[in-house]
């Protein structure tokens, strides 16, 4: 029996990526990306399903016995994929957890299980990790996160809090880790906006829009995953990766 019947992880997964088209379905050592997430995401114990907008995806996913949907309407993100979705199923509450995760925690899906389970309706939930080193600090491609008291102040893809004049370099903040958890009523009140708010257009972050319309988002402290794959050098280092948890997989036979 599947833990948490209330809820559901539901993996989005679009074809047409910007930076790495087709990602969903790039092979890494021996299974497509999408696979590989969703093998993370059931090691968590929950249900959980792919939803896209590509038919490639949907055979992908048929042929390796994963529950799938298509949802062809629009989206602006990912969250408004899970949000249509939503609509579809009776559950309470749904994990997003991004389709370019192959290496995702498990414990850290559950630690955002645990919080949506007895959680505040009234919030929304985001994983954060420690930024180790200033190369992640300065990185675009990767969030940056403000917070007080558990609690969202800020996100954003400039490097935050800034080292000026090179003052606290031993410490990096945090960075987003890109698994959500929603209750279905904030996920109705994000698909009723017509189009992306401000910030979440200029800095290209999902979850601000939650923020900007006055939707708390509490922020919870994770290991975080070894690599999110979003380019064709994030790809050459996920086959790395990849055979090191493929080796310990086997080693504790939990296939």
């Amino acid at each position: 029996m599947k833990i948490y019947p209330e809820g559901l992880i539901v993996i989005p997964a679009r074809y047409n990526s910007h930076r790495l088209p087709g990602k969903a379905l790039k092979d890494i050592a021996g299974k497509t990306m999408i696979r590989r997430t969703y093998e993370r995401a059931v090691l968590s114990g929950m249900d959980a399903m792919v939803v896209t907008d590509d038919k490639r995806i949907v055979d992908e996913c048929l042929s390796h016995d994963i529950p799938v949907d298509i949802v062809t309407a629009p989206c602006f993100t990912g969250t408004d994929r899970v949000a249509r979705f939503a609509q579809k199923v009776d559950k309470k509450w749904f994990i997003n957890l991004q389709g370019d995760e192959p290496f995702a925690n498990p414990d850290d899906i559950l630690r955002v299980a645990r919080q949506m389970d007895i959680g505040d309706h009234r919030e929304v939930v985001n994983g954060m990790a420690k930024i180790t080193n200033s190369d992640d600090l300065f990185n675009t491609a990767i969030p940056k996160v403000i917070t007080k008291d558990g609690r969202l102040l800020y996100m954003t893809r400039a490097p935050v809090p800034y080292p000026f004049s090179g003052k606290n370099t031993d410490y990096y903040g945090h960075q987003q880790v890109c698994i959500y958890g929603y209750f279905k009523h904030h996920l109705e009140q994000f698909l009723a906006q017509p189009e992306k708010t401000f910030y979440e257009n200029i800095e290209d972050i999902e979850m601000l829009r939650f923020h900007e319309m006055g939707i708390r988002i509490r922020m919870l402290e994770l290991e975080g995953s070894p690599l999110h794959v979003d380019t064709e050098n994030d790809l050459s280092r996920a086959q790395l990766i990849a055979k090191d948890f493929d080796d310990l997989e086997e080693s504790v036979d939990i296939r």
